[in-house]
């Protein structure tokens, strides 16, 4: 249980999270939670509604001795997985992102929201330092390793690149 007022690693609670839900941020990403899930709703019926008609076809072991309509079935469903698949991984970052954040200072000033799960790991920086790469290689693999690593925390204000 998070409390007001309390310490965790450099950061103190402020609030019980009722502030982050205020925000603009979190309405604008509850409204885009919603449209994906009315965009997915159609896909977990009709898989729901094949696990119950052709509970074979879904079975691994059993796929060699199909009917025609339940290989049919089963195509529809792989192709429905395959263009629902990053709707589907959006939406549970949408839900993450959208999980209680309470209100917090860090003793440098700085105010932000966080979940439960940092203020668990009590954290000893609010901003921390990342290295990153500007040396000149022919190896494709670093340069997708650099650009990869840019783009994970390209949009974090906790984070501060370090390029050498």
């Amino acid at each position: 249980m998070i409390e007001i007022n309390k310490k965790y690693g450099c950061l103190t609670v402020l609030d019980n999270g009722e502030e982050y839900e205020k925000t603009e941020l979190y309405s604008e990403r509850l409204e885009k939670s919603k449209e994906l899930r009315e965009v997915l709703k159609p896909w977990f019926e009709t898989l729901k509604e094949a696990k119950e008609k052709y509970p074979e076809a879904l079975n691994k072991d059993k796929q060699n001795n199909l009917t025609d309509s339940e290989r049919d079935i089963l195509f529809k469903l792989h192709h429905l997985s395959w263009e629902y698949s990053t709707q589907l991984e959006e939406y549970k970052q949408l839900n993450r992102k959208l999980e209680k954040h309470y209100k917090c200072s860090c003793k440098c000033g700085n105010i932000n929201y966080y979940n439960k799960k940092t203020l668990e790991t009590k954290p000893r920086f609010c901003i921390y330092p990342v290295p990153i790469s500007t040396k000149f290689t022919y190896s494709i693999s670093a340069q997708n390793a650099t650009y990869r690593k840019e783009q994970k925390y390209e949009n974090r204000r906790t984070v501060n690149n370090v390029y050498h």
